[in-house]
């Protein structure tokens, strides 16, 4: 790839980091919810038991299979709990 003589070594640098910062989400985002994964997905109209069959590239959400519906959707990691999974909500201590 060719660049300009001048251009932003800042700028450059700081993309570096928010590429690197953003395969770290994802990664943990894979590690927290693992594909097959049993989950309840809390949202406005209620919940219902799900199984996770993948992650979002672009927003950090999981993709989950309603298991009445048979439906797939993406749901905001926030809204996604692990069956058996304490719900206090604490996270990473």
């Amino acid at each position: 790839m060719s660049r300009a003589v001048n251009y932003s070594r800042s700028v450059d640098a700081k993309w570096k980091a928010l590429r690197e910062a953003d395969a770290a989400l994802h990664e943990e985002l894979r590690a927290a919810y693992p594909k097959d994964a049993l989950v309840t997905v809390v949202h406005y109209r209620g919940e219902f038991i799900g199984t996770v069959v993948g992650h979002d590239y672009y927003d950090p959400r999981v993709r989950v299979l309603n298991h009445k519906s048979g439906k797939v959707g993406k749901w905001a990691y926030s809204q996604v709990e692990l069956v058996g999974s304490s719900s206090t909500g604490g996270g990473d201590a």
